[in-house]
């Protein structure tokens, strides 16, 4: 299985898509996504998408890019959640 991470300082689907592009990965685990409550749900063809926004500031947040047909037994948050 092929894991990878990545603090974006700051997630788009155009990064998403250069690292799932440049690499063969099964999960990508994101930090600093930076995505308000308010910002719709990340969405990426072929992964299944777990994350946890900070609530009351821009910054901080979380996402695993879990690639379909895996299965994920648990997900438990963050401590934003």
């Amino acid at each position: 299985m092929a894991v990878g991470s990545f603090n974006c300082q700051g997630v788009s689907h155009f990064k998403i898509k250069t690292i799932l592009d440049m690499h063969t990965l099964d999960v990508l685990c994101i930090q600093e996504t930076w995505l308000p409550k308010s910002a719709v749900k990340l969405d990426i063809p072929g992964y299944l998408t777990y994350e946890e926004r900070r609530e009351g500031d821009r910054r901080g947040g979380i996402a695993v890019l879990v690639r379909k047909g895996i299965q994920v037994r648990r997900y438990a948050g963050n401590e934003y959640a």
